[in-house]
């Protein structure tokens, strides 16, 4: 006969609300806190590490601005007392994107797209792994100045005998014409030991004609000749590095500004002239080679007839002549990749510095001039007090689809991305709140520049599916690869329950096909370096491969989980190992960090916020892995978990449901199975739960060796009323099941006993059952609604019967049983 499934869970801890209140009592800098379990942050709990975090940015503000190049990641979530509209907000767009996420997840599965849940949880395992919060690593610094990760050397750096170069030494220094072809390693050498070693800053003018000179030297026809030319490159490439790990930007600001604002000009065949600096000319100049079709010609801009090089250092020397233009198209390229490296260096350097330096009111540092980052300086405008995107900002996000979409080499596209991925930095930067009263506003610069950038993916005349996941992929702010993502597969699913990926008229009137065959970007036929820019008019219809599918379905897990910062939950529900090693490491280091940043308080004060922090963050910890492993299970219909495991055996029960009533019969077999003979084991079999209930299947083994024999059986759904994790033996999976009710017994109830590797198997094995009664209580509801309409809304409603899943943690089953006795 049909039953309901009905889900038990736990009620919240009464004793909580008397906690908070004292806590309320205290100080108003523990309202972060005492916020933890209201109403909107039970929906949507932080993590460990944000309650850590939190408490440590209000008691500690100074030790937190110095350890900031720890942890510069902009954490949405980072202030729990907001106003209540942009508190609403935060909470719609977190809610959206898990009910998206969700269903993605939900889709992969009922199609069969995965095979199992861990495929799905070891791919966001592996990006995991990748740590943003570090402001080197995100910014993808190779080399960064030493005084980055410490202030103090910073401001001793201005005593030190770093000074500029007097205009009397400059001027001596272009006049001994180091501009022959014969004396380039002598220019190299005057840098570097006479200015560098020294301590003299260069000047703009010679660093200028450092990079100009990349652009100057020629290639010969002898071998010899052209291994010197790019020896020469080299050096110069490290001379520039040198001149900024030995001068950073933060004492030399108004140097660098003024070298990248200085009029820079290449008139030719390719027509690049703007009055807005050499970084600016590099760009515009690498598109009109991108763009250059097989002709010769641009594809979108006007020819050229002039054949002048106007380069600002040469022409004072009276060589306005150079030989850039006669460079071949792949040579002019290798240039400017080479200049906009290391100009790309300069504004990380510098963008690093101004997030360590300026940990409050970046907005306002922004807004300012003065201190504002190069980068902005350099590519945003400011219009009315906000930032406003560039159509310099839009031909890097459209030089990056081409590059990607033509194959271009990765070191090549890896340097428009990092630059990219400063001006998205910049933009999280400049959206951060200026006070801790409110959440930063993320619906203005980076939402509209996320918008600029898939419209600019999907109107690409080389769209598929396979080029937006590499843009993306490229793409190091979790905000903006969150947004991008959620928009491709708000496009390719249909968010509801009766989606699939089968063919149907709403993918005919998208013109969206799918298909299980491999997909690849534009191939490059005839092998070039650079390919030339082909303009076709492409269909607009694309396909939707399964590797496409999957790869779109990480990149958004794998942002939401950066962007949200709920790593912890996700590597819990996917680790074979013990929950508790993560749990108790999280705790001991928030202890010694909690301690650390509370010098100013009594020990009265210190003690008791110890006590509730660590109770808080005990409860948020639980809540999370029960509601994030639910959230993963929920809605799947079709779904298999299949676990090896040592089956313990089975006793007779006096109950239905409940931990009492499997208590006992798991010690028991629990002690027959430790004190079982040396040359007898427990026998291994392979347990699968399924929407329609458990299976059991035997593994071959040794008669001998086994304590007895298992033969393969099978447990519909419905004869199942109960499943729990052990509360003592946490590795135990133990689940009642109810006989045939025909045969009239004394016992009609019956215990099933299983080992698990680990304690995280068993609890998802119950997590597992809890979704499958969740499916035969939706199957059973949607009969008795066809029933009901079948028999002319009249019908006999059969005998319902209760069964339940226990999805409280031990530790939970434990408070609950020492309560009752």
């Amino acid at each position: 006969m049909p039953r309901k499934a009905i889900i038990k869970r736990k009620s919240d801890n009464p004793g909580e609300s008397s906690l908070q209140t004292e806590v309320k009592s205290k100080k108003r800098c523990f309202s972060n806190l005492t916020n933890l379990n209201s109403d909107e942050n039970i929906n949507n709990p932080p993590t460990i590490k944000q309650v850590t975090t939190n408490t440590e940015a209000l008691l500690n503000p100074e030790e937190t601005k110095s350890n900031l190049h720890q942890d510069v990641e902009i954490k949405p979530l980072s202030s729990p007392s907001q106003t209540p509209n942009s508190a609403c907000q935060m909470r719609r767009r977190r809610e959206d994107s898990t009910v998206l996420l969700k269903k993605a997840i939900a889709t992969s599965f009922r199609n069969k797209i995965l095979e199992n849940s861990i495929l799905m949880m070891k791919k966001i395992r592996k990006v995991l792994e990748l740590n943003f919060k570090n402001t080197k690593n995100r910014l993808q610094i190779v080399s960064t100045p030493q005084c980055l990760y410490n202030i103090k050397q910073c401001h001793q750096n201005r005593s030190l005998n770093t000074k500029l170069t007097e205009s009397s030494v400059e001027n001596q220094f272009f006049a001994k014409n180091f501009f022959s072809e014969d004396r380039h390693y002598q220019f190299i050498l005057y840098v570097r030991n006479n200015m560098c070693n020294k301590r003299e800053f260069p000047g703009v003018n010679v660093i200028r004609c450092v990079l100009e000179m990349i652009f100057k030297i020629t290639n010969n026809e002898t071998q010899n000749s052209v291994i010197t030319t790019q020896q020469t490159i080299r050096e110069l490439h490290n001379v520039f590095n040198s001149i900024l790990q030995t001068f950073p930007t933060c004492n030399f600001r108004s140097s660098y500004l003024e070298l990248l604002k200085t009029p820079f000009q290449i008139n030719g065949v390719l027509m690049t002239s703007t009055e807005r600096g050499i970084l600016h000319s590099m760009l515009n100049l690498l598109s009109d080679l991108m763009e250059m079709t097989e002709d010769g010609k641009n594809s979108q801009k006007q020819i050229k007839t002039e054949n002048i090089n106007n380069f600002y250092c040469w022409e004072a020397q009276g060589e306005q002549n150079s030989s850039f233009n006669n460079f071949p198209r792949n040579e002019k390229i290798d240039r400017i990749f080479i200049v906009l490296d290391l100009l790309v260096s300069l504004l990380e350097n510098d963008l690093a510095m101004f997030t360590v330096k300026f940990v409050k009111n970046s907005r306002k540092r922004i807004d300012c001039i003065e201190t504002r980052p190069l980068v902005c300086s350099a590519l945003w405008e400011t219009y009315e007090r906000v930032l406003s995107i560039t159509q310099i900002i839009k031909n890097i996000i459209q030089m990056m689809i081409n590059m990607t979409a033509l194959n271009y080499p990765k070191n090549k596209i890896e340097i428009i991305s990092r630059l990219f991925n400063l001006v998205c930095q910049t933009s999280n930067l400049y959206e951060y709140p200026e006070g801790n009263s409110a959440y930063p506003i993320f619906d203005t610069l980076t939402n509209v520049l996320s918008h600029v950038v898939f419209n600019a993916i999907e109107n690409s005349i080389f769209f598929n599916l396979n080029l937006f996941n590499e843009v993306t992929d490229n793409i190091k702010s979790p905000l903006v690869r969150m947004i991008l993502t959620k928009h491709m597969l708000s496009k390719v699913t249909k968010c509801d329950e009766q989606f699939s990926l089968a063919s149907s008229s709403h993918y005919l009137n998208s013109q969206i096909f799918m298909t299980f065959e491999s997909a690849s970007l534009v191939e490059n036929k005839n092998l070039q370096k650079y390919p030339l820019y082909h303009v076709e008019e492409v269909e607009k219809t694309w396909t939707i491969t399964k590797d496409n599918f999957l790869k779109l379905l990480r990149l958004f897990a794998e942002s939401f989980v950066n962007f949200y910062c709920i790593r912890e939950v996700i590597d819990e529900m996917k680790s074979d190992n013990n929950v508790e090693s993560p749990q108790n490491s999280n705790e001991k280091h928030s202890i010694i960090q909690t301690n650390s940043t509370l010098n100013e308080i009594n020990l009265q004060e210190k003690v008791q916020l110890r006590k509730i922090d660590l109770r808080l963050r005990k409860q948020i910890h639980m809540n999370l892995s029960r509601d994030t492993c639910m959230f993963y299970y929920n809605e799947i219909k079709n779904f298999m978990m299949l676990s090896k495991v040592k089956y313990l055996g089975s006793l007779h029960s006096k109950g239905l449901w409940g931990i009492k009533h499997t208590r006992r019969p798991v010690d028991h077999l629990v002690t027959v199975a430790k004190n079982l003979p040396p040359n007898k084991s427990l026998p291994f079999c392979n347990l699968i739960v399924k929407t329609d209930g458990v299976h059991i299947e035997t593994l071959p083994s040794s008669s001998a060796s086994s304590s007895y024999s298992v033969s393969s059986t099978r447990w519909p759904i419905d004869t199942i009323s109960y499943g729990v994790q052990d509360l003592v033996y946490t590795r135990v999976f133990a689940m009642i099941v109810v006989k045939d009710e025909q045969v009239k017994q004394e016992h009609p109830f019956e215990v099933h006993a299983f080992v698990c590797d680990s304690r995280a198997m068993a609890r998802r094995l119950t997590y597992a059952l809890a979704a499958s009664f969740q499916e035969y209580s939706r199957r059973v509801k949607e009969a008795e609604e066809s029933n009901y309409n079948n028999n002319n809304n009249t019908f006999d409603s059969p005998l319902k019967r209760k069964f339940a899943i226990d999805l409280r943690s031990p530790e939970e089953l434990l408070q609950e049983h020492e309560t009752e006795a």
